[in-house]
């Protein structure tokens, strides 16, 4: 089964818009057409430039990192918006369990031992319980390591990957892209508008029904940034 491939924009591009797919290449990511694109058994990518796009909603994005599949090996943020994909990360990492080990590493020590990346995913955690693999910054770097991961036997322990800094032309993007074992998420600044849908969101999910001009208010309070709401929001819902 493949792994889904979800885009987030801003309003440059749109809230949560996609880059288009044709066959099994996609385009840049900025100014594409559509929310979210996501490629599954179930969601067919385009076959053509004729063919319809296929869309996701924010909730379908939502799914994509707090229920992860099991099969997806590398979860690769990226996109010059840190705080969303530091958000998104968050909430991949506690869909693995709150008592998951997390290892930390980053591009250098990739770049110096690539198949420590590969050695990690597939060893056991010293307790038994679950383990992930957090690897922040990552870049060009990180290429071989990448590689070896999604092309090893194994590899139980998944991976996120924070790379805000590489271009829609990175190696390890389309490596990843090209991948059935691998999910791609890009993050861009969202527009005021589409902050405040975001709060309405990140509200609702906390069991909270935003009123009047609340989520404005919310947004302009924590400058827009996911982060700053989501902490905001979470001690509203206390």
């Amino acid at each position: 089964d493949r792994c889904r491939r979800v885009r987030i924009c801003d309003d440059r591009g749109g809230e949560y818009r996609a880059r288009t797919p044709v066959g099994d290449r996609r385009g840049p990511d900025r100014r594409a057409a559509g929310d979210v694109c996501a490629a599954t058994d179930a969601c067919p990518r385009r076959s053509g430039d004729d063919a319809d796009t296929v869309k996701a909603n924010p909730r379908d994005i939502r799914a994509a990192v707090d229920r992860p599949s099991p099969q997806c090996r590398l979860f690769l943020f990226h996109g010059p918006d840190g705080s969303t994909a530091a958000d998104l990360a968050t909430r991949l990492a506690a869909a693995f369990g709150t008592a998951a080990e997390r290892i930390d590493l980053d591009g250098s020590t990739l770049r110096s031992d690539p198949a420590r990346l590969s050695d990690e995913a597939a060893s056991l955690s010293l307790f038994g319980g679950a383990r992930y693999i957090r690897v922040s910054p990552a870049g060009e770097e990180c290429l071989d390591a990448f590689g070896a991961l999604l092309s090893a036997d194994q590899a139980g322990n998944p991976v996120i990957a924070l790379a805000p800094t590489i271009k829609s032309t990175a190696k390890i993007l389309k490596l990843a892209n090209e991948s059935p074992l691998a999910l791609t998420i890009a993050c861009y600044e969202p527009s005021a508008q589409e902050a405040e849908k975001i709060a309405v969101t990140l509200a609702r999910d906390a069991g909270l029904r935003p009123v009047g001009d609340a989520a404005r208010r919310l947004v302009a309070a924590a400058g827009g940034d996911r982060a700053v709401m989501a902490q905001e929001i979470t001690k509203l819902a206390l």
